[in-house]
């Protein structure tokens, strides 16, 4: 690499740079992500991939090679864990689902640090900590769509200060109340 940056120009790096998206981009398996028959996936994949197998047929093509290679790459602990987080999405409702997705797009759009931070306290995290995490989430009450729009609107007319003290208050309400003990 030493000798492409000593002895190469801006105008053959940028060449070299074009033609590697271009492959990445263009090349045979980019193009020819035909669907995956379901019926002749290894046995073992099949027992893995079976709880996407009645909706198989409807997934894109990239979707199924991507569940494909991490079943096919999974050690056997991972591949129960895979499968059990499959029934799991199998078995949710439609309003749990989009709950899931858009859990999954905020933190996507999270700046990278921050997801990594919270990927590492979820790892560090016992699993009784998660299940206690996990319930409270669980147990926050849904403002209708109405509501949240309603609040936003409210929120972006406020000055720094006016949403500063809204977030207090609204931390404090969501905190549990530790009953003060008197002192004589």
């Amino acid at each position: 690499m030493a000798y492409l940056n000593k002895h190469s120009s801006p105008a053959a790096s940028r060449k070299l740079l074009l033609l590697s998206l271009a492959w990445v981009f263009f090349s045979p398996a980019a193009i020819a992500q035909q669907p995956a028959n379901f019926e002749k996936l290894p046995e073992e994949l099949q027992e893995t991939l079976a709880p996407f197998a009645n909706n198989w047929h409807r997934m894109e093509p990239g979707r199924q090679l991507m569940l494909i290679d991490k079943a096919r790459n999974a050690n056997p602990e991972e591949r129960k864990r895979f499968k059990a987080q499959a029934e799991r999405w199998k078995n949710m409702g439609p309003e749990e689902r989009k709950k899931v997705r858009r859990a999954q797009q905020r933190f996507d759009q999270l700046p990278p640090h921050k997801r990594e931070k919270l990927r590492h306290h979820w790892k560090n995290m016992s699993p009784e900590e998660r299940r206690t995490l996990t319930k409270k989430m669980r147990q926050q009450p849904q403002l209708s769509p109405a509501k949240q729009k309603e609040i936003r609107e409210k929120v972006k007319q406020m000055t720094p200060e006016e949403r500063r003290q809204f977030l207090d208050e609204i931390k404090r309400q969501r905190k549990p109340s530790v009953p003060q003990q008197a002192t004589d």
